[in-house]
């Protein structure tokens, strides 16, 4: 019981907590002054999608970790087993 205490509840780390943020369309605190950018519109004038996304590449700038990679990954493959998709 004193172990459980030590392991977090929430296993995902803050990059698979943003990208499930915006593949999921969630206005939580993480991702409220996100742009969403399309080469159709004019920056200002972007539309947010009302479907949440199905594919995504992250790109990690400065300090990735293998760890948050692996985290991802597993992320990913929760995701497509629940919708019935590919990774």
């Amino acid at each position: 019981a004193s172990v459980k205490y030590l392991i977090p509840a929430n296993k995902d780390y803050h990059v698979t907590r943003v990208v499930d943020a915006v593949m999921e369309l969630k206005n939580t605190s993480d991702v409220e002054n996100y742009l969403y950018l399309d080469p159709k519109f004019a920056p200002e004038s972007a539309p947010r999608k009302t479907a949440p996304f199905r594919q995504a590449i992250v790109f990690v700038l400065g300090g990735g970790n293998y760890l948050e990679y692996l985290n991802l990954m597993d992320y990913a493959k929760r995701v497509s087993s629940a919708v019935g998709g590919l990774i």
